[in-house]
């Protein structure tokens, strides 16, 4: 979790082409033109605000979907932040913000498993190492 802009989560990744990344054994997907800078190969940095996920009955459908365990939770008055473990990420945990009234709904606890989707029109791509 990086502070200098906010709260931004940064995940290391490898260029796919096109719009397509791999981060750990995921492959995720930016908005098409995102990212097509960069070739395949080309060690990158993908970053993501706790808030850029989706929640709820949407995330079955969507090729972004994650699913990981709740390591620990933050309380920040009516919203927490989750860290996350997430499946797949070669063990780049995430962190997640969640209302209170979203972690009654979907049982988020310290040490249940959730699933979400990442918002692939709020990934920001980044060449590895470059201040964002």
């Amino acid at each position: 979790m990086a502070d200098f802009v906010g709260k931004v989560n940064r995940l290391d990744a490898v260029a796919e082409g096109g719009h397509w990344f791999r981060c750990g054994d995921k492959r995720l997907q930016c908005v098409p033109g995102a990212g097509t800078e960069f070739r395949p190969g080309s060690a990158v940095s993908l970053y993501l605000r706790p808030e850029d996920r989706v929640v709820g009955a949407a995330v079955q459908d969507d090729p972004l979907q994650c699913a990981g365990t709740v390591r620990h939770i933050e309380f920040l008055g009516g919203n927490c932040l989750a860290e996350i473990d997430v499946d797949g990420l070669g063990g780049q945990p995430l962190q997640l913000q969640y209302s209170l009234n979203q972690m009654d709904e979907f049982g988020v606890r310290e040490g249940t498993r959730v699933r979400f989707a990442l918002r692939a029109d709020r990934l920001r791509v980044f060449a590895a190492g470059a201040a964002a």
